[in-house]
């Protein structure tokens, strides 16, 4: 994967770098994400299913109840995201990124075990999805800032968008599922929510197991003052000795980071305390003040953008514009999504950049979700009910804006902003910067 999908090189760069070890750690890393994307797809038609409200008590309650409890389980996973990203963020600097990895992981499995092991417990499948809630975001808060400190810059965007590509295989594998249990399982057994629910704990086995083969990060490892250790992790993942010009500039560029920390913060060694008090500092300068601004505004409207509810009311939209198997097109959109997000990380974003990509995207995007808008609330379409030939029309009109709304998301909306954003910060500010992100993102599903 060279050429075309590449960036210009910043220096002379020899052909051993772009081995398969810093994509090997890049899809480690991303399996944790790929869970993200999961519950995203599977959560809606998995609570909704008549065994699920049979063996929880739904059917003894009222409908305002349910909505409450359906509502409850969903929010507290994003819930749990937002402070588990909030809470990982001081390990990611006291402990470093392969810990905290670790640690987001551990929580994670245990929660996926309590929401698949009861039967009648409803109290343990919100515990569950409070966990696995804190395990993701912790997660999803050090994936992206591992991998940029990790990669070569010619690959970065690549590198950095096997968060996204992780994400949205997570997504297809929870619509498709669904897909299956809903058309071959017995809608009454028990399995037909335990399965989904179980189905979690592969992706977070998979990062389990994978674990190991990790560095930690070169750049914690040179604030630790560990710059022996940084030289021989760089040395790994750029596959070349030690003493090689390359990883000495790399060493170079790096400690001129952490100097510049260090001269924020007044010590070599500071405390997590001095460490965000200098980078709200920082964040308040002539230069800086105003990129945080910039990041705000796009975590804010991408989290907002509608992308995150077309994945978790995908049914609910696909049955109100007039189609009945909607698992059968949840799929499809999955897939569609899926495919876009790994050409274009792959392919484009090292190439073309973030910001024009991202600008086509968004005006393709805003024209699909205004047609759908136009047509259901001027067509009024509902499934099973006889249309008229000119709602059928623009029924399919409105299937094809919702698939087209898939594939120009993944050719920039989707997480372009997660790379540029990096990449305009110091490493004093990055911690904060991946902390937000999670935080909007869980914005956008509240």
């Amino acid at each position: 994967m060279t050429g075309f999908g590449r960036a210009k090189e910043d220096r002379p760069t020899p052909s051993q770098v772009y081995g398969w070890r810093p994509y090997m750690a890049a899809i480690i890393i991303s399996l944790g994400v790929m869970a993200y994307g999961y519950d995203s797809s599977f959560i809606g038609q998995t609570l909704a299913s008549k065994a699920f409200k049979r063996d929880f008590g739904f059917n003894a309650m009222t409908k305002a109840q349910q909505n409450n409890h359906l509502g409850n389980l969903t929010s507290i996973y994003s819930a749990g995201g937002f402070f588990g990203a909030l809470f990982m963020l001081p390990a990611l600097e006291l402990l470093g990124r392969k810990r905290t990895v670790i640690i987001s992981d551990v929580i994670f499995i245990i929660g996926s075990i309590l929401c698949t092991v009861p039967t009648h417990q409803l109290g343990l499948i919100y515990a569950g999805r409070l966990l696995t809630g804190l395990g993701v975001g912790g997660i999803a808060a050090v994936c992206p800032t591992y991998i940029s400190q990790i990669a070569p810059p010619a690959i970065r965007g690549r590198l950095t968008g096997f968060f996204e590509s992780s994400y949205q295989i997570g997504a297809v594998i929870g619509f498709w599922i669904n897909y299956g249990i809903v058309h071959n399982m017995d809608a009454a057994s028990s399995n037909a929510w335990r399965i989904p629910m179980g189905v979690q704990l592969v992706p977070a086995g998979l990062l389990a197991i994978g674990i190991p083969f990790l560095r930690e990060s070169p750049m914690w490892l040179l604030k630790k003052g560990r710059n022996e250790d940084a030289s021989k992790v760089l040395s790994y993942y750029r596959n070349l000795p030690e003493s090689h010009e390359y990883i000495a500039q790399d060493v170079y560029f790096m400690q001129g980071q952490v100097e510049q920390e260090r001269s924020l913060t007044g010590s070599a060694q500071p405390t997590f305390i001095n460490f965000l008090r200098a980078a709200l500092g920082e964040a308040t300068t002539k230069g800086m003040w105003n990129r945080f601004v910039l990041v705000f505004l796009m975590f804010m409207w991408q989290a907002w953008s509608g992308a995150a509810a077309i994945n978790y009311y995908s049914p609910t939209i696909f049955t109100s514009i007039g189609l009945t198997d909607t698992t059968l097109w949840t799929g499809v959109y999955g897939i569609i999504k899926a495919v876009g997000s790994i050409i274009f990380f792959t392919f484009f974003i090292d190439k073309f950049g973030r910001k024009w990509p991202w600008i086509a995207s968004s005006l393709a995007c805003a024209g699909c979700q205004y047609y759908l808008a136009g047509y259901i609330a001027i067509g009024k379409p509902t499934a099973g009910v006889q249309q008229s030939p000119g709602t059928i029309a623009g029924g399919k009109a409105a299937t094809a804006a919702i698939m087209v709304f898939g594939a120009a998301w993944s050719f920039g909306g989707n997480r372009s902003h997660v790379r540029s954003t990096l990449l305009v910060h110091h490493g004093s500010t990055r911690g904060l910067t991946a902390f937000g992100y999670v935080g909007l993102v869980v914005l956008g599903y509240l």
